[in-house]
């Protein structure tokens, strides 16, 4: 059951009332019906507008939703309600990174640190704010503090290969994709059906100049997307659908496809039509 907590205007019963909704919310998340699930989770907030888990769920849902300002709205107002939850922070963190929000992004990473300094996942976040920045010797020492945590991480791994590729360091950056592509292929081989999986192996093959092998993942991505999932998360890392068409409209850019880059990078807007970086070419 969700949790009964703190003294409130709200009554018992509606407290009661409110984890069952919330119960049933995450029922509903599981089984990857966010309709139903944003449904119960309003209810809940419904029956007792002090739920600030509840409104960290609402806003969970509407990232995997791409509705990105009324994700950080219910992040907001979760952290106003419980301002000590570290995992409310992270996750309004990657919302303000993903909406291109570096300094908030930045601030509410190092709250979410200071709450919780064995959440290493952080380290990852904290250096894909200093690529961002250009900040990539930075970058590369958060890294290093993930990897020290956890040899085999994935997330690390891509961001190492971004730091060092945008250093010129190609030769090192392709050691670092290549990780990326192995551990991944080898969870497709588990789950064949991993989007994400395909996704990020299609961007470590396009950071590494193999477009036709991106061109391959990219496009599977894309086919097992489906409609209710415009965000997605995977072993630290993050992209949108706006994203992965954006991946797409740069691997025909470099295979001189113009007319078809041009197709997906407004498709891509279409999507994110505040995102200033889906107007122009990663190449």
């Amino acid at each position: 059951m969700g949790e009964l907590y703190g003294a409130s205007a709200t009554s018992y019963e509606q407290k009661a009332e409110a984890n069952d909704h919330f119960d049933y919310g995450l029922t509903f998340e599981l089984k990857g019906d966010t309709d139903k699930a944003l449904e119960f989770f309003n209810k809940a907030v419904a029956c007792d507008p002090d739920f600030a888990e509840a409104y960290n769920k609402i806003g969970d849902i509407f990232m995997k939703k791409g509705r990105y300002k009324e994700a950080i709205a219910s992040y907001i107002k979760s952290a106003e309600l419980k301002p000590d939850i570290e995992n409310t922070h992270f996750d309004l963190g990657c919302a303000y990174l993903h909406t291109a929000n570096i300094p908030e992004a930045e601030k509410e990473f190092k709250k979410a640190f200071e709450l919780d300094p064995n959440h290493f996942e952080i380290f990852g976040k904290l250096g894909a704010i200093c690529i961002e920045k250009k900040e990539y010797e930075q970058a590369l020492g958060f890294m290093h503090k993930m990897l020290v945590a956890d040899p085999t991480n994935v997330a690390a791994r891509y961001y190492n290969g971004l730091a060092l590729h945008s250093m010129g360091k190609k030769s090192a950056a392709a050691v670092e994709f290549g990780e990326v592509i192995t551990r991944y292929s080898s969870l497709i081989k588990i789950k064949p059906n991993y989007a994400e999986a395909n996704y990020f192996i299609g961007m470590a093959y396009f950071y590494n100049a193999n477009y036709k092998e991106a061109e391959k993942f990219l496009k599977r991505a894309l086919e097992l997307d489906t409609d209710k999932i415009d965000f997605h998360y995977s072993l630290g890392l993050a992209y949108s659908d706006a994203d992965a068409f954006y991946a797409m409209a740069n691997i025909h850019k470099a295979l001189a496809n113009d007319s078809q880059a041009e197709e997906f990078l407004k498709k891509a807007a279409a999507l994110e039509p505040e995102n200033e970086k889906f107007r122009k070419y990663l190449i």
